[in-house]
């Protein structure tokens, strides 16, 4: 944690990446097989527990059964120090560095995320810090992201059971400020035009997301995002956290409607340019539809999304006053 705090800043940063690379005791390595075998241990630990469960049918003492294989509170402790370490170092990291940690860390956060632990919105956060400026590069994330939360869940044709879905891995408030977190990253458009939006044609994500064991596309994340956490925000009595998960929506709100330069179409009219030809889906209908601008729009006409809007837009200046004065 010490040496986390020391490295607030592009600089900082890349001196404390070098000092752990070369530091004899612990490096990047170690970190990443500390980690690992932490993911394995655990995962063991959840065999043996269902196992005792299938043979006895009552119930199991898990921390006796962990502290067989040496896990204990301090290795969650152990465990979120590391995390700390990485994302501190990751966040402000020029691209090189950050791509250096993110080949090394990516995969196994992803398959930390697969064992049940109090750490995983952590583990997401971390995960928002190693994400790329390029967005080509993002869709590895994507791919592992979707994998985690729907590829084992059973999902039918309904709405309701792609937000199980989500509310099977995405119990805690630490979980849904953690994955809103890293949808808001790889949201981010970083290839701007002129005009600061997207570079028309293209999209932040993998075409055809979860194609093959779900309906494709991305409009499952904003049902949940402005369905579940933005709308139920509002219930939220901690007043740091309701603020935290409304402003991190606001964000991925910005992002994608930054996604599609409407513009575009306007300059094509006179032009006689085909559209079709100017996307990478099959058609331009078809990118309309997967746009994640397209998604938001419809989401923000919802009475319950907008009236959440409202009510943030219309806070008085007395009541903001107060709220500051508080923090």
């Amino acid at each position: 944690l010490m040496i986390s705090s020391l490295s607030f800043g592009t600089e900082n940063s890349l001196n404390v990446y070098h000092y752990i690379n070369g530091n004899q005791n612990i490096s990047w390595n170690s970190i990443a097989q500390i980690i690992s075998e932490y993911i394995a241990k655990i995962s063991n630990l959840e065999k043996k527990i269902q196992e005792h469960l299938q043979r006895n049918q009552d119930e199991v003492n898990d921390a006796a059964i962990g502290l067989e294989d040496g896990l204990n509170e301090e290795v969650i402790v152990l465990l979120s120090s590391l995390f700390t370490l990485i994302g501190s170092v990751a966040f402000d990291a020029d691209e090189e560095t950050k791509s250096s940690l993110s080949s090394l860390f990516t995969d196994i956060l992803f398959e930390f995320l697969k064992v049940n632990t109090p750490l995983t919105g952590a583990a997401m956060k971390v995960l928002s810090n190693l994400v790329p400026q390029d967005e080509d590069s993002r869709f590895k994330f994507w791919i592992s992201l979707d994998a985690w939360i729907f590829k084992c869940f059973p999902l039918s044709v309904t709405d309701d059971s792609y937000r199980s879905a989500f509310q099977n891995v995405l119990a805690t408030f630490s979980d849904i400020s953690g994955f809103l977190n890293l949808i808001s990253r790889l949201l981010k458009v970083s290839s701007k035009n002129a005009n600061g939006y997207m570079t028309f044609g293209k999209f932040v994500f993998p075409l055809k997301l979860g194609q093959s064991y779900r309906k494709v596309g991305i409009w499952p994340y904003f049902d949940f995002i402005f369905k579940e956490a933005f709308v139920r925000s509002r219930m939220l009595e901690n007043l740091q956290g309701r603020r935290e998960i409304e402003l991190l929506v606001l964000d991925i709100i910005e992002s994608s409607l930054y996604s599609f330069d409407y513009s575009v179409i306007l300059n094509s009219i006179p032009a006689g340019a085909n559209l079709d030809n100017l996307v990478i889906t099959e058609d331009f209908f078809a990118y309309v539809h997967e746009s994640p601008a397209t998604a938001v729009m419809n989401y923000l006409f919802n009475e319950k999304v907008f009236k959440v809007l409202f009510e943030i837009a219309s806070i008085g200046v007395d009541k903001l006053s107060t709220e500051l004065e508080n923090d």
